[in-house]
């Protein structure tokens, strides 16, 4: 049943959640992954760009193809100064890890490749999309 307390802080989220959680264990599903059958046939994989490496799929979904690009990882920049060697250039090294992030993901497709392009309230500006996009 809902109620105005459930609903203001969200019980029907957790409720769903659990309820869903619950389901998965009733059903006997885990996290156990056969490596000889990594997808299961009938099933639908969802994989991050990195999970991705290396594998071709039929159909291919990029959820999001925004990528913030106006920093370098914090690591880096504290890491860079130590190190003895050359490499990208600091300023640039988030725009190159983006496009390389996104070969990979582009390029995992066999037949069809979608990508989103949500548009909308609450949606970040077409200015952070990165300038190779």
């Amino acid at each position: 049943m809902l109620s105005a307390p459930r609903l203001s802080n969200r019980g029907v989220a957790n409720l769903l959640f659990g309820s869903y959680l619950l389901a998965l264990y009733r059903l006997g599903e885990g996290e156990y992954e056969n490596p000889e059958d990594p997808f299961p046939r009938g099933r639908i994989p969802f994989l991050t760009i990195h999970q991705a490496k290396g594998l071709e799929f039929p159909v291919v979904v990029l959820g999001n193809p925004r990528k913030k690009t106006d920093r370098p990882p914090r690591i880096e920049e504290l890491m860079r100064p130590l190190l003895d060697r050359e490499g990208e250039p600091l300023h640039r090294m988030a725009e190159f890890d983006a496009m390389r992030l996104f070969y990979v993901a582009l390029s995992r497709a066999k037949n069809l490749l979608v990508i989103a392009y949500p548009r909308g309230q609450g949606q970040v500006s077409q200015s952070a999309l990165p300038p190779f996009a």
